[in-house]
């Protein structure tokens, strides 16, 4: 009697690590070829939150116009203004984001990934700019609820 394991007797579940191809010549078992990986390390596509961070300041930028300018909270010109700072910001900002996060996540699968610091910056700055035009753009749509 054999002591430790025996050979790999066929099937299909749990088969040899790797997968297999099917028996090979002699009744052997080969392994799957697997996916090769990228040696070049790679890093935070900052272009990606280029068109983010441009609309959550856009954002601000009407904010400010609402906030500082010759308007009232009365106006439907506030309500008009402050809707589409919300929507430039809070809708089409944030959900460009996912090209940006889907493109990071694809970096990271595909090989070595770094974390370089002044990219990391930019992108905090990004969540930060859009975080505040549109918490921004939803006082100024309150302000405008609140007076009618």
């Amino acid at each position: 009697m054999a002591q430790g394991f025996t050979p790999y007797s066929g099937g299909s579940f749990g088969g040899p690590p790797g997968g297999s191809t099917g028996p090979g010549p002699g009744g052997q078992f080969s392994a799957a070829p697997t996916p090769s990986r990228s040696t070049k390390a790679s890093s935070e596509p900052v272009l990606h939150l280029l068109p983010s961070l441009l609309l959550g300041l856009a954002g601000i930028g009407l904010n400010a116009m609402l906030t500082f300018g010759g308007f009232v909270a009365t106006d439907s010109g506030w309500a008009l203004w402050s809707f589409i700072a919300w929507f430039l910001a809070g809708v089409l900002g944030i959900s460009l984001l996912g090209w940006y996060f889907t493109e990071v996540n694809r970096r990271k699968g595909a090989g070595f990934f770094t974390r370089v610091g002044w990219k990391k910056m930019v992108a905090g700055l990004t969540f930060t700019v859009l975080a505040v035009a549109v918490l921004w753009s939803a006082i100024d749509i309150a302000q405008w609820a609140g007076k009618l």
